[in-house]
């Protein structure tokens, strides 16, 4: 009975696929299997040297780095990640986050993280949003990995403008001193894990890790985030 009454609000109320807009049958959730199959996924996870790690030697000291997948403006995942990001679609981020957890949970070095901690936003624009993305991405990994999210250590301390239009050079500018990172010593020798909903110059990670070891300097970081792009 609550399989027909499914297919039955579907007809009046489709679900539709969050990359092409067609409509999702029952067994599928987010994206149709057919932009499932097409996602860009980047398999960071097998390569230790990625070119997400290298976009961060010489800035800071990263354990590892995984991006889930490729941006590209115009593409399948810009329309995913502005439907996260703007249209209130809170489930895209929690689902894209499992996904990549599903990859990650094997990987040695993602197996010894303690915490995963999101890039936080201002205060203003996470209630304007209703939700931060970023934490989103990471609620899905952790419960793909069985891992702990922490929102109350990283603080962003100034709303800033948004990066989109901005050129590398004033992205770097702008990250500095815009956040905080509150230790109560309970992160002591720990390894972190920061997420990001994309990745392009790098420097709002940056920034947060500049901020966590200038506080608690015998501490391991590494970075993941759903999309890596070099569109700016």
């Amino acid at each position: 009975m609550i399989h027909y009454l499914r297919d039955f609000i579907s007809l009046i109320y489709p679900e539709l696929c969050n990359c092409c807009g067609q409509n999702l049958h029952h067994n599928e959730t987010i994206i149709c299997t057919h932009c499932l199959a097409q996602l860009p996924v980047r398999n960071d996870h097998q390569n230790s040297q990625n070119e997400l790690l290298q976009l961060f030697w010489g800035r800071v000291p990263l354990k590892g780095a995984f991006a889930y997948l490729d941006f590209k403006k115009g593409s399948k995942i810009q329309t995913l990640l502005h439907r996260l990001k703007y249209q209130q679609q809170a489930a895209i981020g929690i689902w894209l986050g499992f996904q990549h957890g599903l990859l990650l949970k094997e990987n040695p070095i993602y197996q010894k993280i303690d915490y995963i901690i999101p890039v936080p936003l201002h205060h203003s624009k996470e209630k304007l949003r209703t939700y931060n993305q970023s934490q989103k991405y990471a609620e899905g990994l952790a419960l793909a990995t069985q891992k702990t999210v922490s929102i109350n250590h990283l603080i962003r301390t100034h709303a800033g403008l948004s990066q989109t239009q901005k050129t590398r050079m004033e992205r770097i500018s702008d990250t500095k001193s815009i956040f905080t990172f509150k230790n109560n010593q309970n992160m002591n020798n720990k390894h972190l894990l920061l997420v990001d909903d994309i990745i392009t110059t790098g420097a709002t990670i940056e920034a947060c890790c500049t901020e966590i070891l200038k506080n608690t300097p015998n501490i391991t970081l590494s970075v993941a985030t759903i999309a890596l792009t070099k569109d700016l």
